[in-house]
């Protein structure tokens, strides 16, 4: 049995009530909630201030403070070079206008990544998603994702992928996005290029590139303000072409309103973080970030990389003694929560849904958030027990329909921390809500 510390066993029967899968725990039985970083303000919430009105010029607004809800326009003409931009009320919102303005039934999408909740809207639609991933999309010819042109929706491209998985969080050059934008123009000119630009000013710091470099390469821009903009709500899709940005409009309509149920705090909430963006924050929490990774390598834990304001575990370098079919990603995930109380995300808790890719390589995700300090003090005490565990976890028959919400037993009862007898609590949705309110 491994070296569980005391604390495990205090948890334990949290973790038996919840069916061994964190994403059943109430949150009062949480510690640090990093599954997840949408929503994240790195400073005190504002008050909607009397400050510079769109009229001002944009030099004028200096700190965060100074940023009101009439502001948004020229913030997003400064930051994205867009002059056509409309607000929603969350990063999903934001996806679902614009697969309903493009998609019809029948047609493809192309993707480097395309988010679960973006596939789901897109599927909803009619579409389907391909994805081409790293590779060059080549002639419109063969059996190729680039076949069939008549029947394109639109390319996406998410900057950089956010998906669990051996990709997760690695930066997409300027050059790729590039190959894509001249692929387009030479074979299909009528189909946009979307780009998702929720973690975009992270991507373009990883890649040390302009982000307006990016941004000018797309005829249509999505994003969550809950990510790299730290906002608690909304989102933005923003265009400067023609083309696409009536029926864009009109599926707002239809969807939200003229201001997707966001009061004036929401506007200025987003409006504050387009202006830290500008002075710099989301390169400066790369830069955190990338010194966090570093400090994990330097402690010699199991296969970790950093992307997405996050760290990533490459479970079966974390787990080398559980087998494959044991569900690891979901073994790490417990062990992780009665070694420090933290919930963090992994792939689909059976390992092939929708977000396990069909099998693909377990990972765990633990968004940063606030907790840089603590990651560097528990990851190696996760490490030295995950080294020591050999049985992982058997699934129980399914309650609920999401992946996420899989319950299981140990295989080995006696390798876990004892826990007493209980019937299996209801899968929580508290913080499912949360989440989704936050814009995630």
């Amino acid at each position: 049995m491994p070296s569980w510390p005391d604390e495990a066993s205090v948890r334990a029967a949290s973790l038996a009530a919840a069916g061994y899968n964190v994403a059943r725990l109430p949150a009062a039985a949480v510690t640090r909630e990093l599954s997840s970083d949408a929503g994240h303000i790195h400073r005190r919430q504002l008050p909607v201030p009397d400050g510079p009105s769109a009229e001002n010029t944009l030099d004028s607004l200096t700190a965060p403070e100074a940023a009101g809800a009439a502001d948004v326009g020229a913030l997003v003409r400064s930051l994205l070079g867009a002059e056509q931009f409309l607000v929603a009320g969350s990063g999903r919102d934001a996806e679902a206008v614009v697969a309903s303005a493009l998609v019809e039934p029948g047609q493809r999408v192309l993707a480097n990544e395309a988010y679960v909740s973006n596939r789901w809207w897109i599927e909803r639609f009619g579409g389907t998603v391909e994805n081409f991933g790293t590779e060059p999309l080549g002639e419109p010819s063969g059996d190729g994702p680039d076949r069939q042109l008549d029947k394109l929706s639109h390319v996406l491209m998410t900057l950089p992928p956010a998906q669990l998985g051996p990709q997760a969080g690695r930066p997409v050059s300027l050059a790729e996005v590039q190959g894509v934008r001249n692929w387009i123009d030479r074979c299909c000119p009528q189909v946009p290029l979307v780009i998702d630009a929720s973690r975009l000013w992270e991507n373009a710091a990883a890649t040390e590139t302009d982000p307006a470099n990016f941004l000018a390469l797309a005829d249509i821009i999505m994003l969550s303000a809950g990510k790299d903009v730290g906002a608690p709500r909304g989102g933005l899709v923003a265009s400067s072409d023609d083309r696409w940005w009536p029926q864009i409009a009109e599926a707002a309509d239809v969807w939200h309103g003229s201001r997707a149920a966001l009061d004036d705090h929401d506007i200025a909430n987003i409006a504050n973080g387009l202006l830290a963006i500008r002075a710099s924050a989301a390169h400066d929490r790369y830069v955190e970030m990338t010194t966090l990774a570093n400090d994990l390598a330097e402690m010699c834990l199991p296969r970790t990389w950093a992307g997405c304001r996050s760290i990533y575990l490459d479970v079966s370098a974390w787990l080398p003694l559980v087998s494959r079919d044991e569900l690891p990603a979901q073994t790490l995930l417990n062990m992780i929560y009665l070694v420090t109380g933290w919930r963090g995300l992994g792939t689909g808790t059976d390992d092939a849904g929708p977000a396990g890719h069909g099998g693909q390589a377990p990972t765990v995700r633990l968004a940063v958030r606030d907790a840089a300090d603590a990651l560097r003090d528990g990851l190696p005490l996760v490490a030295k027990v995950a080294a020591e565990l050999r049985s992982g976890l058997r699934s129980l028959s399914r309650d609920r329909a999401a992946p996420y919400l899989q319950p299981a037993l140990p295989v080995d009862a006696t390798a876990w921390p004892p826990a007493p007898s209980s019937s299996l609590a209801p899968a929580t949705s508290g913080w499912l809500v949360a989440r989704s309110a936050a814009g995630c």
